[in-house]
């Protein structure tokens, strides 16, 4: 009896997991088609913030990751000589830490497409 129990609590696992990834898909989707900040929830303090956002690059910056092989999708002429990457942010020690988000192929793709049309990120 114990191997069934464990094997329906591996479904569920399993199942919990693909509604969180869905979950996540979903809102990437929607910063990337509707150029939107997805404030994550506070800590119960309510002193930690956290969001999912679109970071431009441009000038030197831009060039620099340019040069390096990162925005390889993206026109730099459609731009305006801007990149942009999928970004997430949040409070450390009274401080911001920036990470990236990479993210699969075919929401790249979106992404880029979006980019390469003139659409702007703010």
């Amino acid at each position: 009896m114990k191997h069934v129990r464990a094997y329906k609590q591996d479904m569920i696992r399993e199942l919990c997991a693909q509604i969180f990834t869905y979950f996540f898909y979903l809102v990437i989707l929607d910063i990337i088609e509707n150029n939107v900040t997805f404030v994550l929830p506070m800590d119960k303090r309510g002193n930690r913030n956290s969001n999912i956002s679109v970071k431009c690059f441009e000038g030197e910056a831009f060039q620099r990751l340019y040069r390096a092989g990162s925005f390889q999708g993206i026109d730099f002429l459609s731009s305006n000589f801007k990149g942009y990457r999928l970004n997430y942010q949040y409070d450390y020690n009274g401080g911001m830490r920036e990470k990236d988000i990479y993210i699969d192929h075919k929401l790249k793709k979106i992404f880029y497409d979006n980019i390469n049309n003139g659409k702007v990120y703010y």
